[in-house]
C-alpha cells in the first residue's frame, strides 16, 4: 500500500511540475503580423491622376470619363536587411479605393495595414531609426497647395507610431 501510495505521489509531482512548467512559458512574438488601423482619406484628384501613372496599376480603366471601384490602390514595399541578416519588409496597402474622376478631391474609405514581419522591438528600433516610407499621401484631409508634393511617409509614420506606442487602438492579426 505504501507502494503504490509512494508512486502515485511521484506521479502528482511530475504532473504538477509539468503543469507549472507549461505555465511558466511566456509564448513568444511570431512573425508576419499586420496592424489594421481604418481611416477616411481625401486626396487631391488631379494629383492622384499623376500619380497612377506611376504608384497605381488600373489597367485600361484609366481611360474612362469616370471610374468607380474597390481595388488595391497601390502597395508599397520597402525592404532594409538588419544586421542579423532578416530582410524586414515593411508595407503599406490602401484597400477599397472610391474613385470618380470628375470629383476635385476623392475619399478613401479605407484600412491602412502596415505589415511587420519581424517582432514588435525589431519595429521599434526600425522606427526610431527613421527609415522613409516615401511615396505615400501624407494627408487625411485635403492636402493643401504646399502639401501636394510632399507625400513622404505622415500616413505610414502615424500608423506606425501610434500602433506601437497606443496597443489599444490597433488589432493585431495573424497572415495566412
Amino acid at each position: 500500500m505504501k507502494k503504490i501510495i509512494l508512486i502515485l505521489s511521484i506521479f502528482t509531482m511530475i504532473g504538477c511540475a509539468k503543469k507549472t512548467t507549461t505555465v511558466n512559458i511566456e509564448p513568444k512574438l511570431t512573425l508576419n503580423k499586420s496592424i489594421i488601423i481604418k481611416s477616411n482619406i481625401n486626396l487631391d484628384v488631379n494629383d492622384l491622376r499623376e500619380r497612377n501613372k506611376s504608384y497605381v496599376n488600373f489597367g485600361n480603366d484609366l481611360k474612362k470619363e469616370t471610374y468607380n471601384t474597390v481595388a488595391n490602390a497601390y502597395r508599397l514595399n520597402i525592404s532594409s536587411e538588419q544586421k542579423n541578416n532578416k530582410l524586414n519588409t515593411l508595407s503599406l496597402n490602401i484597400l477599397q479605393l472610391g474613385f470618380n474622376q470628375k470629383q476635385e478631391t476623392v475619399t478613401v474609405e479605407s484600412n491602412l495595414i502596415c505589415e511587420i514581419s519581424v517582432d514588435v522591438q525589431t519595429a521599434k528600433t526600425n522606427y526610431k531609426n527613421k527609415y522613409i516610407y516615401k511615396n505615400t499621401y501624407n494627408t487625411i484631409t485635403e492636402p493643401s497647395i504646399s502639401d501636394k508634393n510632399t507625400y513622404i511617409n505622415t500616413i505610414f509614420d502615424k500608423c506606425l507610431n501610434k500602433a506601437l506606442n497606443d496597443p489599444k487602438i490597433y488589432e493585431v492579426l495573424n497572415q495566412n
